[in-house]
């Protein structure tokens, strides 16, 4: 249960993202979208554990289906939360592709299973969130790639 909320609460942290800098272009059953990721939602919390450095999203939509994918640098500021080393900076990639989508006047909706991939660096003794698989620590290695970190359903709405 424990995994459950954490997982929960990542992705309320990740779902709440600011996106600027759209550019849209609607065409024959096409939508294309693209933006900058500048920000949590929490970014004026001085008690945060991390805060994005940069990052980019792309939405296609083409033939029925929706591709939606985002990258972006998350810079570690508090070892007690991010259980990483103040200053290093995990990565993350996440891909949804669903069919299920509404385009509207000047925003899109989806909805869809999203893919979390993250690049997490590990503190010196190795210690790991409660609710971290210690499977996904590769021996002696500082850092390590988490497929599937965290898979969720989730709803988006990308306004113009």
């Amino acid at each position: 249960m424990k995994n459950k909320s954490v997982y929960a609460i990542t992705f309320l942290i990740a779902s709440t993202l600011l996106f600027v800098q759209v550019s849209a272009e609607p065409g024959d059953n096409e939508f294309v979208a693209n933006g900058e990721m500048t920000h949590y939602s929490n970014y004026e919390d001085p008690n945060r554990g991390s805060e994005i450095v940069g990052g980019t999203w792309h939405v296609k939509i083409g033939d029925g289906v929706v591709d939606f994918n985002y990258f972006y640098e998350e810079l570690n500021l508090r070892e007690e939360v991010e259980y990483s080393p103040e200053g290093s900076i995990d990565l993350f990639k996440g891909q949804l592709t669903s069919e299920d989508y509404f385009i509207g006047e000047g925003f899109v909706e989806i909805w869809g299973t999203i893919h979390v991939d993250k690049m997490m660096w590990f503190l010196d003794d190795y210690s790991v969130p409660p609710w971290f698989d210690p499977d996904w620590v590769p021996e002696h290695a500082p850092v390590a790639w988490i497929t599937d970190f965290m898979v969720r359903c989730s709803h988006h709405d990308y306004t113009r």
